[in-house]
């Protein structure tokens, strides 16, 4: 006879994170909840399941709202989970982008990269990262390269992607993706990048590549999957967006990331391409939405605080730009991360009502028209400043 008890336990969606603050974190939702002592505690106990005639009024009052939010099911029966009882390092790694090749089928007029060089991380060192980040408390990866599918262990890899308590991310140009690829995907989301209508999108990255990103977004979308779509604002682009606003709300994505492109790889030494950057601000201040990372509360860090990138050849960097000054992994994950250069917000030359919400903006991009401590322009615009311009220079 089946038991009458109903069980609570933790989504298997969900997962406890000590993290500067006591959090549980949505992989599938990318939210991210604060919670107390008590919470945490009682978040643990349904890690094992909580019988319901064990609950107390209080229990089951906050149950009722974790329910409807996602962070607690019922179940028949219990299914006991283990959690991570490691705590983050501090400040928190949460995100980590793995550039697992640079290797790439396309040659992007604006790619930061720039020309591949053969460059693999390999498949043993790429799952003892994702396991190193799940001990230390991580939320998500970014899949990336070069063009992350032509990695020669990609499908690997993907086949145990589940075994982590990551949310895991995929960014692609999406000219590999069929429906049959879309379905063997075992990730959370997939960003496929569109940067503007069809002549805009072919002329930086290719005749036809702006049709295989539509068809890989309509396979992700027939498979199931979560997409998002990432844009880099230029100078052939800003009559699009408009029109790919529409496009993109027709087809129920909710996420879109748009950006400038920065002076590394093929942009290094300047480019026309390269639009009015108050033009810029206004277009992404006005289309661009969702994909925010969580930051703590009271950080004292600028950009970076909680993001770092793996490169193809193994090191660890602060952003993808700073590819060149990437740290090794000799004693692991956790060590390289504590060492990363840091730069206090309170040491910016960009002191402004705005300073704490935009965290100093990009650090690539400051360096790149002012010093590493000066602002971004990019965000003085979009915040309604009006910094000194100045001419793109390559960052040392």
């Amino acid at each position: 006879m089946p038991s009458a008890t109903r069980w609570l336990q933790l989504h298997p969606d969900c997962g406890l994170k000590r993290l500067e603050n006591l959090s549980v974190y949505n992989r599938a939702t990318d939210e991210l909840y604060e919670v107390n002592e008590e919470t945490f505690a009682f978040l643990q106990r349904c890690l094992t399941g909580v019988a319901e005639d064990n609950l107390r009024p209080a229990e089951m009052e906050f149950a009722g709202e974790a329910l409807d939010e996602g962070i607690l099911q019922w179940r028949e029966f219990p299914r006991p989970r283990s959690g991570s009882a490691g705590a983050a390092p501090q400040p928190s790694l949460r995100y980590l982008e793995l550039q697992l090749t640079d290797a790439c089928n396309l040659r992007c007029r604006h790619c930061y990269v720039g020309d591949c060089r053969g460059r693999e991380l390999p498949l043993e060192k790429a799952e003892q990262l994702l396991a190193e980040l799940a001990q230390m408390q991580g939320l998500a990866v970014l899949l990336s390269g070069g063009e992350p599918l032509l990695y020669r262990d990609f499908w690997r890899l993907n086949d145990r992607l589940s075994t982590y308590d990551l949310r895991v991310v995929l960014l692609t140009n999406g000219t590999l993706i069929d429906l049959e690829a879309a379905s063997r995907l075992q990730v959370d989301a997939v960003q496929v990048s569109l940067d503007g209508l069809e002549g805009a999108h072919d002329f930086l990255r290719g005749p036809g590549t702006f049709q295989r990103a539509c068809s890989a977004i309509e396979a992700l979308q027939e498979a199931g999957k979560v997409v998002s779509v990432a844009t880099m604002v230029y100078r052939h682009n800003l009559e699009d967006f408009a029109a790919l606003e529409g496009m993109l709300a027709a087809r129920g994505i909710e996420e879109w990331n748009i950006d400038v492109p920065s002076p590394s790889g093929r942009l290094a030494t300047g480019s026309d391409l390269l639009p009015d950057l108050a033009t810029a601000a206004a277009v992404i201040n006005r289309f661009s939405r969702g994909g925010g990372h969580y930051t703590a509360a009271g950080a004292s860090w600028s950009c970076g605080a909680h993001l770092a990138t793996v490169t193809a050849e193994g090191r660890l960097a602060k952003c993808g730009f700073y590819s060149a000054h990437g740290l090794p992994l000799a004693r692991g994950l956790r060590e390289a991360w504590l060492e990363l250069p840091r730069i206090p917000l309170e040491q910016l030359r960009c002191a402004c009502p705005f300073r704490d919400e935009c965290r100093g903006g990009c650090r690539y991009r400051a360096e790149a028209f002012f010093d590493p401590l000066g602002p971004d322009p990019v965000q003085c615009y979009r915040y309604g400043l009006d910094p000194p311009g100045r001419r793109w220079v390559t960052c040392s």
